[in-house]
């Protein structure tokens, strides 16, 4: 029966207390007021044209005595959600790395548009249709480069322009992801982690992609943190019509954050289709294993 608003908002920013897709409560310091943000309406979209396919794709590592991954398909449309679940080793990064072009398929296609990621050179601008959101946000910032500059270094790789067009486009871009100005033209090793999440996503957005691959990207963040940043990125698939791959063990937040779901182990998707039939009635051991082992705090009205 928590009473300080503090606490209250702690527990109100978990994922399950709020209905899938829905923003969750956080809390505003000038007030002391839990509150959810509002989503802008979506645009409309060709939810049947796939952007990106898998078809069969699988991985073997050189001398490894089993398949990373095995075979797999999917295909991901401007504007669906899909999550993917797993403990760790299981797969679900390698997957992720596969999806971006990253890692090649051993056997297999992934492909863009129609277009094999082997087939699609360095500055195809079919690459900036699938951005990554990485893991660890300190260790994905170059260091010595200033947010600004991150993002502006991006804008210029796509997009001809000044240098000084471009430090002013990643600064709009910064402001969009929340960012403080202060924090702009500061070094990555003094922001927090969310701030340099914020950072993530505004580079990954700077290529203006149709699609984000997100690794695991609230898993260093503690919990008001990791509210925030889904809120954020609620917000940018609404108001970008951009589809969303959330990696992640917690199967709370792929509830949370997508419509579709499959479920990895040793290398195999043991199960698949719509989150909410997964989490209610899971038909694989494995997943039932997973829900089981999911810890779960004390619901608290926002």
């Amino acid at each position: 029966a928590p009473t300080h608003p503090y606490t209250r908002a702690l527990l109100a920013a978990q994922p399950h207390e709020a209905d899938r897709g829905r923003p969750l409560a956080v809390l505003d310091r000038t007030t002391g007021d839990l509150h959810r943000p509002t989503l802008p309406p979506a645009p409309p979209l060709r939810k049947d044209v796939p952007v990106l396919m898998a078809e069969a794709a699988s991985i073997v590592y050189p001398g490894a005595s089993a398949p990373a991954l095995q075979p797999v398909d999917l295909a991901i449309s401007r504007g669906s959600s899909l999550g993917i679940v797993g403990e760790s080793g299981s797969g679900k990064s390698t997957l992720g790395k596969l999806l971006v072009g990253a890692t090649l398929p051993t056997s297999g296609r992934v492909s863009v548009l129609g277009a094999e990621w082997s087939t699609i050179g360095r500055r195809d601008p079919r690459r900036r249709k699938v951005q990554m959101i990485f893991q660890d946000p300190y260790g994905s910032l170059t260091p010595w480069r200033t947010p600004r500059k991150i993002v502006a270094e991006v804008l210029r790789c796509w997009t001809p322009m000044r240098w000084s067009d471009a430090l002013e486009r990643a600064g709009q871009l910064l402001t969009e992801v929340g960012l403080p100005d202060a924090c702009k033209d500061q070094m990555p090793a003094t922001l927090s982690g969310g701030q340099c999440q914020r950072v993530g996503i505004a580079r990954a957005l700077a290529a203006d992609p149709e699609i984000l691959v997100a690794d695991e990207p609230t898993s260093s963040l503690d919990i008001s943190t990791q509210a925030q940043i889904l809120n954020l990125m609620l917000r940018l698939r609404q108001e970008r019509g951009l589809a969303l791959v959330l990696i992640s063990h917690d199967l709370q937040i792929v509830r949370h954050m997508t419509d579709t779901a499959l479920v990895i182990q040793n290398g195999i998707v043991v199960e698949r289709g719509a989150c909410a039939d997964i989490l209610t009635s899971p038909q694989h051991s494995y997943t039932r294993e997973l829900i089981a082992s999911t810890p779960r705090m004390p619901t608290v009205a926002a």
